[in-house]
């Protein structure tokens, strides 16, 4: 798969290969592709020395990076390198919060030629002395022009639909396009669809099983969001009565968002929002 950037994504992509910063926080939201872009700028920096990159996930039935991982990671760089080379941490959202302060101290003792890729959906994924080590980059969707021309392939009704519900994240509508049935935030746009349909006891009773799963919470608002966008945008250009009601549910889903992001209690979150969805 090739890159697709905005104009102004593409250029800053360019300036940080030439000359990568010591650390790097990009933030991009769910099916943006962050994790495909990241991955391909850690091979362009290393000029593809593949050996010359770290890539930190969470390890096999691990939800969550753990600090003795990012203490083997302190370890392993001690070795000096006179060529570039690239700690990829593709989603920062899952360190847990000691491995994220055992990342920040390695951050503040920059190591030569070493460069911290990070990724997260929103920058308060991470503590406030991470984002203040690193440069922040959040890149613009790229045109819906831009995205014709990539995809001239695509039955240009397909490819509409797809649009219609990914907007400019490429990671998605790539998934879309593809009938990925794997890719998390697509599973989660079909839970979406089936709890916008219930009444408000049906999804009331799924709250208790949804408020374990932070993260899958984090990717449901994502795809509420993003049905609620697109059904807003095709009221507005239907001229229909239910373009307040879906602004309305917007609204909702974008205060769910900010109260998650601020640890407010996810039970607390889900119920509020699902009496006004």
């Amino acid at each position: 798969m090739k890159l697709l950037l905005h104009p102004k994504a593409k250029a800053r992509y360019d300036q940080i290969v030439s000359d990568p910063p010591h650390a790097l926080l990009l933030i991009a939201p769910a099916g943006s592709g962050k994790q495909f872009l990241l991955s391909q700028l850690a091979i362009d920096i290393t000029k593809g020395v593949m050996s010359r990159i770290v890539t930190i996930v969470p390890e096999e039935k691990k939800k969550s990076i753990s600090v003795d991982q990012i203490r083997e990671l302190k370890i392993q760089l001690k070795n000096k390198y006179k060529e570039n080379r690239v700690v990829l941490i593709p989603d920062a959202q899952l360190l847990g919060i000691d491995a994220q302060h055992a990342i920040l101290k390695i951050l503040e003792e920059p190591r030569p030629s070493t460069v911290f890729l990070l990724g997260v959906s929103n920058k308060f994924d991470v503590i406030e002395t991470i984002q203040s080590r690193t440069q922040t980059w959040t890149i613009p969707e790229p045109t819906e022009q831009q995205i014709y021309e990539f995809y001239a392939e695509v039955p240009r009704v397909d490819l509409s639909k797809a649009i219609t519900i990914a907007g400019g994240r490429m990671g998605l509508l790539s998934a879309l396009l593809a009938e990925d049935s794997e890719n998390s935030l697509i599973s989660a746009i079909e839970t979406a669809k089936t709890i916008l349909s219930e009444s408000t006891f049906d999804r009331l009773t799924r709250i208790d099983i949804l408020a374990k799963k932070t993260l899958d919470i984090s990717l449901l608002l994502e795809a509420l969001l993003l049905i609620s966008k697109a059904a807003m945008d095709g009221a507005a250009k239907a001229n229909t009565k239910t373009l307040y009601s879906w602004h309305k549910r917007l609204d909702c889903v974008m205060q769910a968002k900010m109260l998650l992001s601020q640890n407010v209690n996810p039970k607390l979150v889900l119920t509020q929002l699902f009496i006004k969805l």
